[in-house]
């Protein structure tokens, strides 16, 4: 005869497995929140000053202002937390984020935690060219760069020390809806809605980048995260190097954009490389398990 065991609600709810969202609030992190609350976990998110805390009873908050503070046991910490995104060069990046992050991190592992999946970026590799894999050597420009880079080695660092599986993904261009920072995609929303019949200003437009649609990019860090392995840096991208000229009409084609385009009226960001995107082959691998 079969055996069926049941648990009560409560029972449930402590097997289930405990999961960190940090950065709950930025673009990305929003996303993530959207589709950490589908699943069966127990959720908890970090507050930060004054941000925003969303009202859902299945999520539990931990206030990083007060002192003393104790954390869980977690089974999985998903790190989206970064500030200072609108300026790339701030040196809070170096003096103050960086300390603050690295800090908070330790003490999360010091606690027990033995899965840290963190949101790294392209800005860590620097001047690079072509497609760049996971063994790209990193030679970042901007502060941010060099603040994300230096979390990584402090990390592998640690990791020979304390026993817990890390996972770096690397973030490389995202759009979509909501996105508030001085991304092009953020800045063409924003010019439409002034209703200028200006053309918008750009470069020349044949650089070529790894553009990623935020719902894509947040479904597939949620797969990897769940593995719960220890996979070192990973690419999270589109693999698909595409003009910007060519992307900015197909944005403006799909979203039925009422906008015209002055291109090389603008010079390229010296911090940014004319052409590169991500290899997704070791990505791709990865989600095949997932």
């Amino acid at each position: 005869m079969e055996c069926k065991i049941y648990h009560s609600n409560s029972q449930y709810k402590d097997l289930l497995m405990k999961v960190l969202l940090t950065g709950h609030t930025g673009f990305i992190g929003q996303n993530l929140l959207n589709s950490l609350l589908k699943k069966k976990i127990k959720l908890f998110v970090t507050k930060y000053n004054n941000l925003k805390i969303p009202r859902n009873k299945s999520i539990s908050i931990i206030d990083l202002k007060k002192k003393n503070n104790s954390f869980e046991k977690f089974d999985l910490i998903i790190h989206a937390a970064w500030r200072k995104l609108d300026n790339y060069n701030s040196k809070d990046h170096i003096n103050k984020i960086l300390p603050e992050n690295l800090k908070f991190l330790k003490k999360i592992i010091s606690s027990g935690a033995k899965n840290l999946v963190i949101l790294g970026t392209c800005f860590e590799l620097g001047n690079c060219h072509g497609e760049v894999d996971e063994q790209e050597k990193m030679i970042p420009i901007t502060l941010y760069g060099k603040a994300k880079k230096l979390l990584l080695l402090n990390l592998v660092a640690l990791q020979r020390k304390k026993n817990f599986n890390l996972t770096w993904l690397r973030i490389f261009y995202v759009y979509g809806h909501n996105q508030k920072n001085k991304s092009l995609f953020s800045q063409l929303k924003n010019f439409i809605k002034k209703k200028n019949k200006i053309f918008f200003k750009l470069t020349n437009g044949k650089q070529k980048r790894d553009y990623l649609d935020v719902n894509v990019l947040s479904r597939r860090i949620i797969s990897i995260a769940f593995l719960r392995r220890n996979l070192g840096v990973t690419n999270v991208c589109s693999g698909k190097p595409i003009s910007v000229k060519k992307l900015v009409f197909k944005w403006k084609k799909n979203f039925k954009w009422d906008i015209e385009f002055e291109f090389g009226s603008k010079k390229l960001r010296k911090y940014e490389p004319e052409d590169f995107w991500g290899s997704i082959k070791k990505m791709k691998k990865v989600l095949k398990k997932a």
